[in-house]
């Protein structure tokens, strides 16, 4: 029997597509090249957005005419489980974030949904099929207590649950014995972890982490800004594996907006934050989300967002368009929101606003060298494709073969807003 998995959505969904690939495999089933030679197909969804929902309905309804068992599971299972299960009869089984280990007792039998805030059967990470061996993801918790006003995460994945240290530890262990040099620490808010545990935090889990022998790179995803601490900040800048690259949600530049938002910082203390952070950490690169077109976002809201990304300078921007959520707060601010044209205007002047920041930061790297981890080799240009630890991409020509998870050293020629070229200075 064959399985094949849909990923739709963060960095979380693909850790959970790759843990319940591990649990197939080790029953005995085996992966599909493609979904048409596929027994089972998984479906992963996402629920941020809209957009990601629209995506995992369209590849549920042609999966119809295929005649395949499919079961979907992810943050769209959770809030819109029971119209998935009556809208499509091939459906076999909806998993809720909290449930997708038991992605074997759903196989068989009457279909079924099982949904809800439970806690989770970490220890099923350990066995994941992971598809790069050098650079791995570890979820260290699961679920957000802050209730952004626009954001679906609690409904979906629930209340903060940090997994035990020891479990993270033995799996990190287990990574670099496998080939891993780069670890990615995942949790919707990572500094909350250990929040509900006695004498941990998250800080204390990553210092562990790093005096595992063979972690080079350590990298985490992604700190409420709210929530982190400049003593958290020196204790991390102490770790030379901590990789000098720091994600940090802005979502947006205006004060009112991000009271709106409840996001529990102003833009002066995210800017203090900052700025300790670039004085903290040597050539740090750092970035950041945005939301456009907030439900009563007005022109000065905006033209205050325009001036603080300016002021900024963030390396990189992740920017979407805000998308109501059901049950959300902000989604019942309906009569607020901003119309849709004006929304995607908006977003593409801070597209063009951050192409020329990062066009502009990124020629600092031309001429210098990057020790750069591989990630992958394009077979159509013969050229490697990785990243430094600034978490650039960097992709390169060079006379020796190299594989994915060497480091190498490459001296940049090129830059443009979101890639450098150069080549392999050895």
């Amino acid at each position: 029997m064959k399985y094949y998995i849909f990923t739709y959505g963060c960095q979380m969904n693909k850790n959970d597509s790759e843990m319940v690939s591990g649990i197939l495999k080790s029953s005995g089933w085996e992966e599909a090249r493609n979904v048409v030679d596929s027994d089972l197909v998984v479906i992963n969804t996402c629920s941020v957005r809209l957009h990601a929902e629209e995506r995992a309905i369209g590849t549920i309804s042609a999966l119809k005419k295929l005649g395949k068992k499919v079961v979907v599971m992810g943050c769209m299972s959770e809030v819109r489980g029971n119209e998935l299960m009556s809208r499509f009869p091939h459906v076999q089984a909806v998993l809720g974030p909290s449930y997708e280990a038991h992605i074997l007792e759903v196989l068989n039998g009457e279909r079924r949904i099982l949904v809800g805030d439970e806690r989770v059967d970490f220890e099923k990470y350990s066995s994941a099929n992971r598809k790069e061996k050098h650079s791995v993801y570890v979820s260290i918790m699961k679920g957000c207590d802050d209730f952004c006003t626009y954001c679906i995460v609690p409904f979906t994945r629930g209340r903060v649950q940090s997994r035990d240290p020891e479990s993270i530890l033995e799996e990190v262990r287990m990574c670099v014995d496998n080939g891993a040099v780069e670890i990615t620490l995942l949790g919707q808010n990572v500094n909350d972890y250990g929040k509900d545990l006695s004498g941990w935090d998250f800080v204390s889990l990553v210092e562990r982490v790093a005096a595992i022998d063979g972690v080079r790179r350590i990298r985490f995803m992604s700190p409420h800004p709210a929530n982190f601490k400049k003593d958290d900040i020196t204790r991390l800048a102490n770790l030379p594996q901590v990789a000098p690259y720091y994600h940090l949600p802005l979502q947006s530049g205006d004060d009112e907006i991000l009271r709106r938002m409840n996001r529990k910082y102003t833009t002066g203390e995210f800017a203090e934050l900052v700025g300790f952070i670039r004085e903290s950490v040597p050539n740090v690169a750092i970035g950041t989300d945005l939301i456009v077109g907030f439900p009563g976002e007005s022109d000065e809201h905006f033209q205050n967002t325009f001036k603080f990304l300016e002021k900024m300078q963030f390396d990189v921007v992740y920017m979407a368009i805000y998308s109501p959520r059901p049950g959300t707060a902000a989604a019942r601010q309906e009569a607020s929101f901003v119309p849709a044209e004006v929304a995607k205007a908006r977003y593409d002047e801070l597209l063009r606003l951050q192409e020329k920041i990062s066009y502009s930061i990124n020629q600092r790297y031309v001429g210098t060298l990057q020790e750069v981890l591989i990630d992958r080799e394009d077979k159509t240009t013969g050229k490697f494709i990785g990243r430094t630890p600034t978490n650039k991409t960097v992709v390169f020509t060079s006379i020796r073969h190299v594989s994915p998870g060497e480091f190498v050293d490459v001296r940049i020629n090129e830059a443009k807003s979101w890639v450098l070229y150069g080549e392999a200075a050895d």
